[in-house]
């Protein structure tokens, strides 16, 4: 995607008058250009999926992202979280990814977040029909090989059994839950047991009133005759 740093869709442009400099022209960039309220909307719409997700997560800032629209633009490769690259070309939500590569969201979520070990790389490459290398570095230039990847990984599996496996990354997800309320369950339970004494008591609290608070705390008035 371009970014066109000119007066048009300049912050600074007043009715095609630029607010910085006179001798700036209609059309050409400027290096003090700043991107209008609209024209920033409009550009962190379009960008491409793998710019705007991690601009919208905070995780670049905006000389970053726009560093990185330029950069894309060029036909320079713009590195890519490859299990973000494989959700959104896959076509899978992390839930069932967890499925198909027969791993807990755990593991997944250390793999893509961390790194991918040795022995996850052989795994995950073998079930996705992805590189090795891909876990290393991917980049945006790769993304039609990794469609390739995926047609490969289809016709291999069928619909059928991939959607068997979708669900299984479902089913291991609600069988984790439930494991966990049960543990947690158990843990409330035995809570409760030794601390219900706590919160008992044997007799009713006495409260006692110290009478001479009332003297001291009178409030005095004192009469006026007029005359």
């Amino acid at each position: 995607m371009r970014i066109d740093k000119i007066c048009k869709t300049c912050g600074f442009d007043s009715n095609g008058v630029c607010g910085m400099y006179t001798t700036c022209k209609e059309g050409e960039e400027c290096d003090d250009w700043e991107a209008s309220l609209e024209y920033y909307t409009e550009i962190t719409k379009k960008a491409p999926w793998y710019i705007k997700k991690p601009y919208d997560q905070c995780k670049i800032s905006y000389e970053k992202f726009l560093d990185l629209l330029q950069q894309d633009e060029q036909g320079v490769g713009v590195e890519i979280n490859i299990y973000d690259a494989i959700e959104k070309v896959y076509e899978l939500n992390s839930v069932e990814l967890a499925g198909v590569l027969d791993v807990y969201m755990g593991v997944l979520g250390y793999a893509s977040t961390q790194r991918t070990i040795p022995k996850r790389k052989r795994q995950f490459s073998s079930r996705l029909h992805i590189p090795e290398s891909f876990f290393d570095e991917f980049l945006s230039t790769q993304l039609d090989a990794l469609k390739k990847c995926r047609e490969e990984f289809r016709d291999c599996y069928g619909d059928e059994l991939i959607e068997k496996f979708k669900q299984n990354g479902y089913a291991a997800m609600e069988a984790k839950i439930e494991k966990q309320n049960a543990v947690d369950k158990i843990k409330n339970e035995k809570y409760r047991e030794e601390n219900q004494n706590r919160y008992q008591y044997k007799e009713k609290t006495k409260m006692y009133h110290d009478l001479s608070d009332d003297y001291k705390s009178r409030d005095y008035v004192i009469a006026i005759t007029l005359k």
